[in-house]
């Protein structure tokens, strides 16, 4: 190959190189984060003579195995003045790659108040006394004549209540509400003489006072409480439909 040729192939290899070389020193100079920069050994630092040089790991291979890694996201080295160590080398000196292998979210928590407030409440139905036929001529002549209703209430579990019957509206002379005198009343003016009782028995008469009521504790769901009626034997009195309105009460 002549001379000049030569020289001209030399010229222009050295001038690739130099093009190259200037390509790779703008390309190390740009920083890369990641993983990617993991193969880029050009960016780790370098180290000079007579300088050490280590690591150190919150977890250890040998011991762990090689994908113990992520279990050691809560150790540390040591804890000093309430601080948790995770690296203790010699100085002076720098600090240039931290490895992490996983972060976890940080968290904080406090305790939230959850109130709430049961009031104590009751409801009342009836169902009515229904006596039927009374007959003073033959059949109670002498014989009362006895019949039964409900009072039902609902009230609050653990609930104190007290239930009463009032006079009624066609209460008769001295009725009080502890010893009420309750009357069945016609679409005139005849009156037809009865009572209410708390018990089978028919002796404890069911009055407006808290000592003549029926005490009661809320179960929570409802509870029939029977009431026994009597209208007394031998009440001349005239054919008709005779009837009472008696208030009941739910004191709670």
């Amino acid at each position: 190959m002549p001379a000049a040729v030569l020289a001209g192939v030399r010229r222009t290899a050295a001038l690739w190189r130099s093009v190259r070389a200037l390509r790779d020193r703008a390309v190390a100079a740009t920083p890369v984060y990641g993983l990617p920069a993991l193969y880029r050994l050009e960016q780790l630092a370098v180290r000079r003579p007579l300088t050490l040089a280590g690591g150190q790991s919150s977890y250890e291979r040998d011991t762990q195995g090689e994908s113990a890694g992520n279990d050691d996201r809560d150790n540390f080295l040591y804890v000093s003045g309430g601080e948790q160590v995770m690296l203790d080398q010699p100085g002076p000196g720098t600090v240039y790659r931290i490895w992490v292998t996983g972060i976890d979210a940080a968290t904080a928590t406090s305790n939230l108040s959850v109130t709430a407030t049961v009031a104590a409440n009751c409801t009342i139905s009836t169902a009515p006394v229904a006596f039927g036929a009374y007959d003073p001529v033959s059949a109670n002549a002498s014989t009362a004549l006895n019949g039964s209703g409900t009072v039902s209430v609902t009230c609050t579990s653990g609930a104190s209540a007290n239930v009463t019957l009032g006079q009624g509206s066609n209460a008769g002379g001295g009725s009080t509400d502890a010893a009420p005198v309750r009357r069945l009343k016609d679409s005139g003016t005849d009156f037809l003489a009865y009572s209410l009782y708390s018990d089978s028995g028919r002796t404890t008469v069911w009055g407006n006072t808290v000592g003549t009521g029926v005490a009661h504790t809320g179960t929570g769901t409802l509870t029939a409480l029977n009431v026994y009626g009597t209208i007394a034997a031998g009440q001349s009195v005239p054919a008709g439909n005779y009837s009472d309105t008696v208030v009941a009460t739910v004191t709670f």
